[in-house]
């Protein structure tokens, strides 16, 4: 399946899913918080189904149904304090920050199965390279590797997963982990902001806020645009929101070089679509 973006109405009301033309609403009641990326597009919905046990605050996964209905939520788990979407796992933190669950995944029980994998975490942070948390006593953050956990590094204002790697901030240094031990190196400086997806990091100057994308080599960046309230990055470009949230656009590739497609909205989020 392919990636894609959704966008939040100003009001949050209303979810819109983007089609590469036309824009298809998809949300099902109020939305709290949203989590995209490589296994889907979850939700947090404030009003939940009694009826079936369902609380609210419960979290959702969308998917497109069998009969081709863009409508399709399902019910996944309850209320928790944090979630982060991989490749190919979707996992939660509990309302306390007391433990870290995966979801078993679609077509176990009623699908609302989960596993503990963890304890107690701060924060998580997921993307196509995995899933990454950090630990309440000294901030350090620590990978999971499927069986348990490693220590990875030290604190950071802030970390963003790719395909091949995850990506701190410390001050306004951004650093890349180098894949083994606790081994980071520093790649750029400053920055306020970063964001990441498949296609790679993406991160905003704190003095210009213009957007540039990470080469791939220490201290090698594009400038590519100009501020944004914010941004979305897919399987093959980025999308922004400009600064007034009036207006949704994509990069064509050639800095500087953008074309709208959405007009106003509250945010951004980027995923890949499923249908399972």
């Amino acid at each position: 399946m392919a990636w894609t973006i959704c966008a939040l109405t100003p009001d949050r009301q209303a979810l819109f899913r983007f089609d590469g033309g036309p824009w298809t609403q998809i949300n099902q009641g109020g939305i709290e918080q949203l989590f995209g990326g490589g296994f889907g597009l979850f939700a947090t919905i404030f009003a939940g189904d009694p009826a079936s046990g369902i609380p609210n605050n419960s979290v959702y996964r969308w998917r497109i149904s069998e009969n081709g209905t863009l409508n399709a939520w399902h019910p996944v788990g309850g209320p928790g304090s944090e979630f982060a979407v991989t490749a190919d796992a979707f996992y939660g933190l509990t309302p306390g920050h007391e433990a870290v669950w995966r979801w078993d995944g679609p077509g176990v029980g009623d699908g609302r199965q989960w596993t503990e994998i963890g304890g107690a975490a701060v924060d998580l942070f997921g993307g196509d390279f995995g899933l990454f948390a950090t630990n309440p006593a000294h901030g350090d953050i620590f990978h999971f590797t499927g069986s348990g956990w490693t220590r990875v590094g030290n604190p950071g204002a802030n970390f963003v997963v790719t395909a091949e790697s995850v990506y701190g901030l410390a001050g306004t240094n951004v650093w890349r982990y180098n894949g083994t031990g606790d081994v980071w190196t520093q790649i750029g400086s400053p920055a306020d902001h970063l964001y990441a997806g498949p296609w790679g990091l993406v991160a905003t100057n704190p003095s210009d806020h213009q957007v540039y994308h990470y080469l791939g080599q220490p201290n090698q960046w594009q400038a590519i645009g100009g501020p944004g309230a914010s941004f979305a990055v897919t399987d093959n470009t980025v999308f922004g929101l400009t600064p007034d949230k009036q207006a949704v656009f994509r990069y064509n590739g050639s800095p500087y070089q953008w074309s709208q497609v959405g007009g106003p909205a509250d945010s951004l989020y980027a995923f890949k679509e499923q249908d399972v």
